[in-house]
């Protein structure tokens, strides 16, 4: 009997009620949520997020392909006919419960045909993961980008160098947009860099018809002597699309130009030079204090003072200072009594570019 009990006893612990039987996961990319588009002249470019989860909260055990959906002056995508269809990633996603995989950004381009492109025109994007079969949880989010002519530069000329800019004079064939509408970019990057940055922008001439080329100085007033640079100019345009959001676009760069500014331009001369005799110093010394209007360039290494005695001709004037002064002023202690001094000042930058010397200024050191 005790045997009994315990072989029935076991029989119930075995026999337990099993619990709902779990539906198979459909393996279901969530919708993306962050699909951004750009574009530049003819290319769109969109990027959005691989999804890590599916629909039943479980990793993404394999990807199909995504299907990039476009329609033309529409303002939602119902169903998706699709333009691109990007390839599945290589890599298979774990399943449930083993680490998620680092998130992914996909990149994929659309070209919009020259047709295509019509004032007040516009495209409407969204994408649509789909699994390993086939099948997606819907399309993402959508995004609208004007497809309106843009204006476009032309080849840039050598530009000219001067003092303090590189001075561009660009060609730009316009569109037919409003001229509030657009603006003329100039675009750097130092060669080797890889970085481009915007140095100069102006907004596109309230004059000249679609069709017409018109010329525009655009400056580089904060490069660096005797680095390379490669520049470029694009036209960027903005359009209100529906629900006045404004969305803004890109012509394609014209041409890079390559230049290395080579500074071969002195500092302006110095002036207003005073020369002021004052006295004794304790000791018995005199001196001579001379100040000038400190120059402004971004390059300026300092100042030299040249000193004749007001018999002697201007050639004959010797430079002073045995460095270069950084401060627009100087004290001369060499003087003589019963003397007339003659002074001028020029200023240098830091390539050795000598300006052409001040006015002069004199002083008479009494007896």
């Amino acid at each position: 009997m005790v045997f009994s009990a315990v072989v029935l006893l076991g029989m119930t612990v075995g026999c337990g009620t099993p619990g709902a039987p779990m539906p198979p996961s459909l393996d279901l990319p969530k919708p993306v949520e962050d699909l951004r588009a750009s574009r530049r002249g003819d290319v769109v470019t969109l990027s959005w997020t691989l999804p890590q989860e599916t629909t039943d909260q479980t990793a993404v055990k394999k990807f199909g392909v995504t299907r990039v959906c476009r329609v033309l002056n529409q303002e939602r995508i119902t169903s998706c006919v699709p333009t691109i269809e990007v390839p599945a990633p290589a890599t298979e996603k774990t399943r449930q419960g083993a680490a998620k995989e680092e998130k992914q950004t996909i990149t994929a381009k659309d070209t919009v045909s020259t047709e295509e492109q019509v004032p007040d025109g516009f495209a409407t994007y969204a994408v649509e993961v789909q699994n390993a079969r086939g099948r997606s949880a819907g399309l993402s989010n959508q995004v609208k980008v004007p497809l309106a002519p843009i204006s476009q530069p032309q080849s840039l000329p050598e530009p000219q160098v001067v003092s303090d800019a590189i001075v561009f004079e660009a060609s730009i064939t316009l569109s037919s947009l409003e001229p509030d509408q657009e603006k003329f970019r100039l675009n750097r990057q130092e060669k080797g860099s890889g970085q481009q940055v915007a140095v100069a922008e102006i907004r596109r001439p309230q004059s000249g018809t679609a069709g017409e080329t018109v010329s525009v100085e655009l400056r580089d007033e904060t490069f660096e002597w005797e680095k390379t640079y490669e520049y470029s100019v694009t036209v960027v345009a903005t359009e209100k699309l529906s629900g006045g959001k404004e969305a803004e676009f890109e012509s394609d760069p014209s041409p890079t130009v390559t230049v290395v500014p080579h500074d071969v331009f002195a500092p302006a001369k110095p002036t207003g030079l005073q020369a002021v005799y004052s006295g004794v110093l304790q000791g018995g010394g005199n001196f001579i204090d001379l100040t000038w209007n400190a120059n402004t360039e971004r390059d300026l290494a300092g100042y030299n003072v040249y000193r004749r005695e007001e018999q002697q001709p201007a050639s004959t004037a010797a430079k002073i200072n045995p460095t270069l002064l950084v401060t627009p002023s100087f004290r001369d202690q060499n003087i003589q009594r019963g003397t007339t001094y003659v002074y001028s000042v020029s200023a240098v930058d830091v390539r050795h570019n000598e300006s052409e010397r001040s006015a002069e200024a004199s002083e008479f050191v009494p007896k």
